[in-house]
């Protein structure tokens, strides 16, 4: 069994079931880990300090805001609160997203390395290595998502203002549910089309769609069960953190109910410390996401060829 393991083939293009799809993704990963921590650890760090400094002005503004809707404020002082907050958390939200798509560059730069060498190597670096094009790429891939997304939450938002008046409670339940039951299914696609675009080797602008959906059935198995993974090992290793987040909150509870608040001056450094802590254990959760849809893109890579070579015998 062992030797195996050890002879599997591991290389990206070859026609993998749905389950080899996940179990080779996820054994390239474990296999490869102290070389993927070489290459991405700076990165991570980076990514960490972005999710710790955003978890901990994202709670200070909802104690904030908690204490003013409790001590029945002026709707002024709300709106006053909200729009001091604004501006910290939107600047938050970009730079943790401009630090989640680098860290992800960075994790398609190792699978670029790997599909062309079909290893993986240690960085020839302290800091790491990555592919420009790749940063490039991810980059363009992940901002495109990012504008699909909150289109698509426009939409939902819109037609539940528009329809407020007109539908009862339960049908515009039902209508936003459905609403939010295409973007649930229609995300793992987007996220298969944005791996092939930055996996690619040509210079074309994107892959083709019809390619892509005719896969949506692994597409999804594929997604939630990576879901599945990241929920369960995030509930393992970012337990502290929840518990400190949960112990904030009911301070702010019972602060507001006239209590003492119970946590020391230092409070907010050790959130930051905490959260940050809890950010570098998620990077490399979400990074292990990305080999099995590297994989599912190999497979489809060499599904689509095949295909392409019985056509051309056919005709």
């Amino acid at each position: 069994m062992e030797k195996e393991k050890k002879t599997k083939d591991l290389s990206l293009f070859r026609l993998r079931s749905t389950g080899a799809v996940i179990s080779d993704g996820y054994q390239l990963y474990m296999d490869n880990f102290r070389k993927i921590f070489r290459n991405t650890w700076l990165m991570a760090v980076v990514y960490a300090l972005a999710v710790g400094v955003f978890s901990t002005l994202w709670l200070n503004s909802l104690a904030e805001l908690a204490l003013l809707l409790t001590l029945h404020a002026p709707m002024e002082s709300i709106t006053n609160s909200a729009a001091a907050n604004a501006l910290p958390l939107a600047g938050g939200f970009v730079v943790i997203t401009l630090a989640t798509l680098l860290l992800t560059a960075f994790g398609f730069s190792i699978l670029r390395q790997h599909r062309e060498d079909n290893s993986i190597t240690p960085p020839a670096r302290w800091f790491g290595q990555w592919h420009v094009k790749t940063i490039g790429r991810t980059l363009t891939a992940g901002l495109l998502m990012v504008i699909i997304l909150l289109f698509m939450f426009a939409v939902i938002d819109t037609t539940a203002i528009l329809l407020k008046g007109h539908l009862s409670r339960t049908a515009l339940g039902l209508l936003l549910v459905g609403e939010t039951g295409i973007f649930a299914l229609l995300l793992p696609v987007l996220f298969l089309l944005a791996t092939q675009y930055i996996m690619a080797t040509d210079n074309k602008i994107m892959p083709s769609g019809r390619q892509t959906f005719r896969y949506w059935g692994s597409t999804i198995i594929i997604s939630l069960v990576v879901c599945i993974v990241i929920g369960l090992l995030s509930v393992v290793t970012e337990l502290p953190a929840a518990v400190l987040f949960f112990a904030n909150i009911t301070s702010m509870s019972g602060t507001l109910l006239g209590d003492p608040s119970g946590m020391p001056d230092y409070m907010s450094w050790l959130n930051i410390v905490v959260f940050t802590l809890a950010g570098f254990i998620q990077a490399y959760i979400y990074l292990s996401a990305l080999f099995p849809f590297y994989y599912l893109h190999g497979s489809i890579e060499t599904q689509e060829k095949e295909r392409a070579e019985m056509n051309k015998k056919l005709d």
